[in-house]
């Protein structure tokens, strides 16, 4: 397995994301083929694909395809990744892969009984700011205070698509900590605070909650809005200083003793790309990436836990 056929079904706003990156994967010859699945693909997409198959997830049959990539809406996932594997297909999800830590282990089971790979597009692993910080922490974790984390994104037109404002963008900061941390048990995580603002249809369109894992203790606010804006910014306080992230700006300052300010810039790097290549990297040299969802319970877990605590 050198050269993978590739299938994608969806060609919403992220389907073309992983779509152009899979087109440069190919011409990096890590790709053969791009099959797009969709119902109604935009025309100007269609140059990117080496063949566009007009049907709905149900009525394909990937019987030469090495690995599917979703990027269907959040509702959908389940009952898409369990037909691929049905399929014995190797499985590439948009996050979050389901919206259940069970049912996760429970597709996590599937795979291995037929030797499959499933992995979830958890992208802020590869954002340079986030990995910015994780050296900056590897250096000298120190004793850490509490952590602040925002996010706000303007509101879905579907937001039903996407359950609620937990699983579109609190996730993203649980898995951020998750993986800045290295958090592979969470049976010391504790509830402290939360509340939570409803939409239409009674769905969570906003959410606080703070939560600590050990002794660590973390604040978190994340939100949908009408407006078109976008926050996403961390704070990481310390005894010795504090690390402020701006995952949108690419700017982490750290502000030490005395009020002294060091600024640093991440690179600005195409993170889809540079996460469908470390997928399908580990799939034909079959080792373990950082987005296999195996390793990626714990931050299921926490947010299950979050969800259920509401």
């Amino acid at each position: 397995m050198s050269r993978l056929n590739v299938a994608l079904i969806g060609l919403g706003r992220m389907g073309r994301l992983h779509l152009s990156a899979l087109h440069r994967l190919r011409g990096e010859g890590l790709v053969n083929r791009i099959v797009c699945v969709d119902v109604a693909p935009r025309e100007d997409l269609e140059k990117l694909c080496s063949e566009v198959m007009r049907t709905s997830f149900e009525n394909f049959n990937p019987s030469d395809i090495d690995i599917v990539f979703i990027a269907t809406p959040t509702i959908t996932h389940e009952k898409v990744i369990r037909k691929m594997l049905e399929h014995n297909v190797h499985v590439f999800v948009e996050k979050p892969a389901v919206t259940d830590v069970n049912t996760l282990r429970d597709i996590i089971g599937l795979a291995r009984k037929r030797n499959l790979r499933v992995f979830s597009g958890h992208v802020e692993r590869v954002n340079s700011v986030v990995n910015l910080v994780k050296e900056i922490l590897q250096e000298h974790r120190g004793d850490i205070v509490e952590i602040v984390t925002l996010r706000f994104n303007k509101a879905p037109t579907t937001p039903e698509n996407y359950v609620n404002v937990l699983w579109d963008l609190l996730i993203h900061d649980i898995d951020i900590m998750v993986y800045i941390f290295n958090i592979s048990n969470v049976d010391n995580f504790r509830m402290l605070s939360k509340a939570v603002k409803l939409g239409p249809g009674n769905i969570p369109h906003k959410c606080c909650v703070t939560y600590s894992i050990g002794d660590i203790v973390t604040f978190s606010s994340v939100g949908w809005v009408e407006e078109d804006y976008t926050l996403r910014r961390f704070l990481i306080i310390r005894e010795q200083d504090s690390i402020e992230a701006d995952l949108y700006g690419r700017r982490v300052r750290r502000v030490v003793r005395k009020r002294q300010l060091v600024e640093l810039e991440a690179p600005l790097i195409d993170s889809v790309y540079v996460e469908d290549k470390i997928v399908l990297e580990g799939l034909i040299e079959k080792r373990c990436t950082i987005f296999d969802i195996e390793n990626l319970v714990p931050t299921y877990e926490i947010l299950h836990r979050i969800e259920k605590g509401l």
